[in-house]
Order: C-alpha cells, then sequence, then structure tokens
C-alpha cells in the first residue's frame, strides 16, 4: 500500500490538498453514512490515504493498460470517479473508461483501487461492450 501510494506524488499535505481541490468537484465521494465530501480538508481529516483521492490513482492501472497496447480514454457522459470512505478510513475508488486499441474501440474497462489497513488492490474489468 505505501509503495502505491507514494508512487502517487503529492508528497506535501498542500500538494495534495491542491489536487483534491481541482478533482473533488468532478469526483462523487460519499462516506459510509452516505454524506457527500465536497471539501479537501474534511477528506484531509476523514481518510489516511487522501492521495488515492484525486484522480491520480487511477495512474498505475491507466499505465499498464499502455504496456498492453490499449489507450484508456473518458467517455462521452463523463461519468465521474466514485471514492467511497469506509468506517476507518479506507478507500474505495471506481472510474469507468472506454478503452480501445490501435485499430478499434474496444468497449469501456472499470478500474477500482481499493484500500483496507496497509493492503491496496486494484481491479480492473476490461473490455465491457459499450
Amino acid at each position: 500500500m505505501q509503495e502505491y501510494d507514494q508512487d502517487l506524488g503529492m508528497r506535501t499535505r498542500a500538494a495534495i490538498r491542491k489536487q483534491l481541490d481541482r478533482d473533488l468537484p468532478r469526483s462523487d465521494v460519499l462516506l459510509h453514512t452516505g454524506k457527500a465530501v465536497t471539501k479537501a480538508c474534511d477528506l484531509l481529516r476523514l481518510t489516511s490515504y487522501p492521495r488515492l483521492c484525486t484522480q491520480a490513482v487511477l495512474a498505475p492501472p491507466l499505465e499498464w493498460l499502455l504496456e498492453a497496447d490499449l489507450v484508456a480514454h473518458e467517455l462521452p457522459r463523463k461519468e465521474p470517479m466514485r471514492v467511497r470512505i469506509d468506517p476507518l478510513g479506507g478507500v474505495s475508488v471506481v472510474k469507468r473508461l472506454g478503452v480501445k486499441d490501435a485499430h478499434a474501440s474496444l468497449g469501456t474497462v472499470l478500474l477500482q483501487v481499493t484500500t483496507h489497513k496497509d493492503d491496496c488492490v486494484v481491479v480492473s474489468v476490461t473490455p465491457q461492450s459499450s
């Protein structure tokens, strides 16, 4: 978990806050109670993994797709990245993107990154027909 978290950059709280300020308006962030989180200062207080609540969390899986000669792209309806924070401050992030190779669109990919204590699980379900 620590290695994945560190690969995301943003070494200072100020850098994390700046990225959260940019990403929160285009994300759907909810606590386990269903309450929406819209402010970076609240998110920094509610989880030990605030870097994982930024769009940067998707960088490693997107790089893995590139290594397989696949390119992920935003869908026309621009679905928000969905972030859920569990009662212990763990984070689950889900984002659906389009995926294509050099020849054609292959449908969509569903990327999910989930933390639990010191573990991080990345799941990619691909492709799904659009």
